[in-house]
This record gives structure tokens, sequence and C-alpha cells, in this order.
């Protein structure tokens, strides 16, 4: 019976951002690790941290309290970096501090607010109240989406204006 009893849990890693707690599942987290050094990409967004060599692996760092826009004053050295799976590609997700694992009834799981602190609701799964604290569960994909549709975005602005620029020489005859 105690099988079957696990089946219906849900398992995640917990961990701190910005003074409030937050959990992704367990089955998407590889390992966590101590930050270090990082090759920065030019005209990454902002959140991008950068990307580092894991065992011979790129992994691009995302810190999330920026991704969240989410005021913090802890150095990026102090942080924590949880290596995540999400549709074959790997990311590190940088956190303040990472809290340990917690296993609970899904039927806990309540529907996101329509905001918390001002972080899109699209990044939620739901909360949990647990030991008096409210835990966000974060919808892990949907960080990842949102990354790939702003590469989609910028890719189909710089084809416009190179387009544009095709145009503007035709005008003046310069393409023959």
């Amino acid at each position: 019976m105690p099988e079957v009893n696990n089946l219906k849990e849900k398992q995640v890693v917990i961990f701190e951002l910005v003074n409030q707690i937050y959990g992704v599942d367990i089955s998407n987290v590889l390992e966590i690790i101590r930050p270090q050094a990082m090759t920065i990409i030019p005209g990454s967004p902002d959140y991008v941290e950068g990307i580092i060599n894991l065992r011979g692996q790129i992994i691009p760092i995302i810190d999330l309290a920026k991704r969240f826009k989410l005021q913090t004053n802890i150095e990026t050295n102090n942080k924590i970096i949880v290596v995540v799976e999400i549709e074959k590609i790997k990311l590190g997700l940088m956190v303040d501090r990472v809290l340990g694992v917690q296993k609970f009834d899904p039927a806990l799981i309540q529907p996101p607010p329509v905001l918390i602190d001002g972080i899109n609701t699209q990044y939620l799964i739901g909360t949990v109240l647990m030991n008096n604290q409210l835990l966000i569960l974060l919808n892990i994909n949907f960080v990842y989406e949102e990354q790939e549709k702003e590469k989609e975005f910028l890719s189909s602005l710089k084809e416009v204006a190179s387009k544009e620029k095709t145009i503007k020489k035709t005008d003046l005859g310069l393409i023959m």
C-alpha cells in the first residue's frame, strides 16, 4: 500500500528567490551546483547570466529573479544554480538558495492567483500552503517557452530589417 501512496505524492525541489519560496517538479531537476566561471554572451537578454561548461555540455544560465523582474541584492557568487532539463534542453536556473526536497499531496495545490509580486501567472502551476508558508510552484516549461518565443521574435525582427534594407536599395536602383 505505501507504493500507491507515493504515486499520488508530488515531489518538488524547493528554493528561495527574493525571500519567497518556490518549487519545481523534481523530475525536471538534474543537479544543483555552485556558480562557476561563466562566459557572457553579447546581446543576450539581461536575465541570461551567461553560459557554463558542465562536464562538456554548454548550459545557459538564467537568473530567475531577473527573469521574473524581481529586485534582489544577492551577488551572483552567493547564489545556487539548479540545472533542469526541459524538452531535452538543459538550463541552469540561478536562485538565492536551495532549501531541499518536499513531498505533498497534489490535491493541496491551489490555482495561482491573478498576480503574485509581479510574476506573470503563466509561470505558475499553483500554490501550496506548507508549514504556514506559501510555496509557489513554477511552470518550468513556460520559462523555456517564453525564451524560445523571444528568440523567434528577435529573428523575425532581423528578417524584417533585412528585407527593409533590400527594398530601400531596390528603390534606389542599387540592386540589379
